[in-house]
């Protein structure tokens, strides 16, 4: 009886640390933010209209860094400004998406593993899952984006791991979507 008391508050213990161990990450103009555990290391930087935040497990020294597991979260804002055709959110993201999975025919695996319609906030768009590899010397990424509009501006962002390790981040990735706000 002792050994499963002992049991069952180790697992509530670890449940709460693991709840306890999350950071709020943000951009400075605290436009965009999302919850991933604390251990984890943000690179941020905004150009013009665009911002940029690179969230990941692996410690970042530029926003040139490449990471294998982690967050990447980009905001274009006015995007009909640099592209005019693209005047409604819906081919914002519509474009956006087609643009990323065009790409995707490159490589030397690409599928498309789920797609759904999305709102977050006031930001509508598409939710996808994916897995790649780019070529034959890379791993093989598990993907979870998100191509996202409002009001002219587009959100992208995607969530990833090699898919060896995507069970141990798959809960991670959800719930950080779900703490995620915007405005």
């Amino acid at each position: 009886m002792k050994s499963l008391l002992l049991i069952i508050a180790l697992l509530v213990t670890a449940q709460f640390t693991s709840a306890q161990s999350l950071n709020t990450f943000s951009n400075p103009e605290k436009t965009v933010s999302i919850d991933l555990p604390a251990d984890w290391h943000l690179q941020h930087n905004k150009e013009d209209r665009v911002m940029q935040m690179f969230i990941s497990l692996e410690e970042l020294v530029s926003d040139t860094t490449l990471f294998e597991i982690g967050a990447t979260i980009s905001k274009v804002e006015q995007v009909s400004k640099s592209y005019p055709s693209l005047i409604t959110d819906h081919k914002i993201v519509i474009e956006w998406y087609t643009a990323y999975k065009r790409n995707g025919y490159d490589y030397i695996e690409f599928e498309e593993v789920d797609l759904q319609e999305v709102t977050i906030g006031e930001y509508k768009g598409l939710r996808s899952e994916l897995i790649f590899r780019k070529n034959q010397f890379s791993k093989k990424i598990h993907l979870l984006q998100f191509v996202l509009a409002h009001d002219n501006n587009l959100l992208s962002v995607s969530l990833e791991s090699p898919t060896k390790t995507w069970d141990d981040y798959k809960d991670t990735f959800e719930k950080a979507i779900a703490s995620m706000k915007l405005q």
